[in-house]
């Protein structure tokens, strides 16, 4: 379900300088003084377009005819803001408290009529099933993951007060099938299983989950590119994500991934959101598999006008970063000024470590792997360090204060050194387990990988 629509955080704007046609107007008792913003709306991204000061306990903008249709975001007060629809008509809206619990009455606006109908039944079914999921999960685990009658009477109650909002939402977009709102509301459902069960000719799906995983966005319009001014695409495309993400693994997102290009590919708009939004899940994440599939069966063809260069030269270097290719050499200064190469390290097996002086995590991990290195430098094992620092006084202090006995290097240039962009490194610390001839073994990602690998291969 949509997150509560109270909570945010307000970002830096420009005013809006246009001519008006509608208006928008939100009076609230006891309202403070200040500045409130217009922000629209695009997904999980929100763009500044207006700012008013509160006068009279009332915020009011003014909206040119040529904006677009969608949802836009009213801030005030520095950590509060409500969400409207706007449709080519005045909106005016009413609140006798501030309290995030009580939703505002709209005095004009067919649109949020509906939405706020739809937004205040719902707020009170989900108290109540957030209350018996609580409830539930609770007697679930001191009857020891057991399923027990009151449990099952618990899910059918739940069951029926999900059910209760669904027949809700129906009756609002059966009696208001021309607005906006309804095609919003109507993407919030999820598609009913036992429904489509009892429908001529229906697919036996073996459960409800292996039938969402077809059927997942039905009830999204996908012809209608207006509803990407929207949260409803965004948060529909995280949820299919991580419901069937999980387990969490590459097999599970590419097949995700591909259900989710297979169902938006006709229609233009959708598709290239889609494809932008799945690129950015898993660009820096440790799913590198789930990128290069997206880059290398979606990008290629740039049937979205997505630039795909960067992102086909990202690809590349993660597949030159494949275990049994030959590691990217790298030349630095050590802590003496004097150049230290990679590539001439001798050592049977050599981590490289990607780490930075002001990273918690890094120093977190430090005790762990300097005892690792004192218990497999013997045997061969070594350690290359990049700091991925920019201050020389800063670095050198560190390890003066806090020696650490392999190899130091560092170039001073941050997450611009070319060992960095090279090793396709986002984050710290991150390893690189290299043979003896240099080539990558694996990029392992905690210490307890580290040490299964050297004593696999130092045995």
């Amino acid at each position: 379900m949509r997150p509560a629509k109270w909570m945010w955080t307000v970002l830096f704007l420009l005013p809006l300088i246009s001519s008006a046609q509608y208006e928008l107007t939100f009076r609230i008792k006891g309202l403070p003084a200040g500045t409130a913003y217009l922000l629209s709306i695009r997904g999980n991204s929100l763009e500044a377009i207006d700012s008013c000061q509160v006068k009279d306990q009332c915020i009011r903008f003014s909206i040119p005819e040529n904006r677009s249709a969608g949802m836009y975001r009213m801030a005030f007060c520095d950590s509060l803001f409500t969400d409207v629809i706007f449709n080519s008509e005045n909106i005016h809206i009413i609140s006798e408290t501030m309290l995030p619990d009580l939703s505002p009455q709209v005095s004009s606006s067919d649109e949020n009529k509906v939405y706020f109908a739809y937004w205040r039944f719902a707020q009170r079914i989900n108290d109540t099933v957030n209350l018996i999921a609580s409830t539930g999960d609770a007697m679930y685990e001191a009857s020891g993951h057991n399923m027990t009658p009151a449990l099952d009477s618990m899910q059918r109650k739940a069951y029926a007060l999900n059910k209760r909002l669904q027949l809700f939402a129906d009756s609002l977009v059966r009696t208001h099938p021309a607005l906006f709102a309804a095609k919003v509301i109507r993407a919030y459902q999820t598609p009913d299983y036992y429904a489509y069960l009892k429908s001529p000719g229906a697919y036996p799906y073996p459960t409800r989950l292996e039938y969402l995983r077809s059927h997942f966005f039905d009830n999204l319009d996908l012809k209608d590119p207006v509803l990407l001014n929207t949260e409803v695409v965004f948060m529909l495309l995280t949820d299919y994500l991580q419901t069937f993400g999980d387990p969490p693994s590459s097999a599970t997102f590419i097949r995700a991934t591909d259900t989710i290009m297979k169902v938006f590919a006709p229609y233009p708009d959708m598709q290239e959101y889609a494809l932008t939004l799945l690129i950015n899940s898993f660009e820096h994440t440790q799913w590198e598999k789930v990128f290069l599939h997206i880059i290398q069966n979606y990008i290629g063809s740039n049937s979205c006008g997505i630039d795909g260069s960067a992102y086909t030269q990202k690809a590349e270097i993660i597949m030159n970063l494949q275990p049994g290719k030959p590691a990217p050499d790298i030349s630095m200064n050590d802590i003496r000024g004097k150049e230290v190469r990679l590539s001439g390290v001798t050592a049977a097996y050599t981590l490289i470590l990607f780490w930075g002086t002001e990273c918690e995590h890094c120093h977190q991990m430090m005790p762990g792997l300097i005892a690792l290195y004192d218990k497999y430098h013997g045997e061969g094992f070594e350690i290359f360090a990049v700091a991925v620092d920019t201050d020389a006084a800063v670095w050198k202090a560190h390890l003066s204060a806090e020696p650490l006995p392999w190899i130091n290097v560092c170039d001073f240039m941050g997450v611009e050194s070319e060992a960095f962009i090279r090793y396709n490194t986002w984050f710290t610390p991150a390893f690189f387990l290299l043979g003896p001839d240099k080539t990558i073994i694996a990029r392992p990602y905690l210490l307890s990988q580290i040490e299964a690998l050297l004593k696999e291969k130092l045995k």
